[in-house]
C-alpha cells in the first residue's frame, strides 16, 4: 500500500494596484506545484494553476517587490519567483537560481528592508540562512543543535 502525503504551504499576497491592496491567501501543493486560492471564510480551495515545479518546501510573500518566492527542496534546490495573474488564472514561474544547498522544507521570511531569510528544517542539521533574491545563492548564517524539524519562518 502506498501512502501519499500532502503538503500545502500558504502566503498571503497583495494583488492588483498598490492602490486597492486586495489581499488574497494563496497556497501552493508540495506534490505537485499546484498554485491554490484559498478561501479565508471557509477554507475552500480554488486551483489556480499547476507550475509542475515538485517539492516547492517554503512560499512566502516579499512586500518589498510584491512577488512571491519559495525554494524546492533537495540536494538541487532552486529559488523561484512567482507572479499571480490578478484575475487568479495563471502562475507564472520564474527560476532565479540554485540555493548551492541541501533543503529540506522550511520558512522563507522577509525583513522590512527586504533581505530574505530562509530555514532549512528537516536537515540533520537546520542551518538560518540568507537568500540573493538576485541569485538565489544561500549563505550559512548559523546552525541549531539538534535534528529539529522547522517547518515554518516569519518576520516579526
Amino acid at each position: 500500500m502506498m501512502k501519499y502525503s500532502v503538503c500545502v504551504l500558504v502566503a498571503t499576497a497583495l494583488f492588483g494596484p498598490a492602490t486597492s491592496l486586495n489581499a488574497q491567501l494563496v497556497g501552493v501543493e508540495f506534490n505537485t506545484g499546484s498554485f491554490y486560492s484559498i478561501s479565508t471564510s471557509d477554507g475552500s480551495i480554488q486551483l489556480i494553476e499547476d507550475t509542475d515545479i515538485n517539492g516547492i518546501g517554503a512560499l512566502e510573500f516579499n512586500p518589498q517587490d510584491g512577488f512571491l518566492y519559495g525554494f524546492t527542496t533537495g540536494g538541487a534546490s532552486q529559488l523561484y519567483r512567482f507572479t499571480i495573474s490578478p484575475s487568479l488564472d495563471d502562475v507564472t514561474a520564474v527560476p532565479i537560481g540554485p540555493l548551492g544547498v541541501f533543503a529540506s522544507e522550511g520558512g522563507l521570511a522577509f525583513s522590512p528592508s527586504g533581505t530574505a531569510y530562509a530555514f532549512n528544517g528537516g536537515s540533520l542539521v537546520p542551518e538560518l540562512m540568507s537568500i540573493n533574491l538576485a541569485t538565489g545563492l544561500a549563505s550559512m548564517l548559523g546552525t541549531v543543535d539538534g535534528p529539529l524539524d522547522f517547518n515554518g519562518l516569519g518576520w516579526r
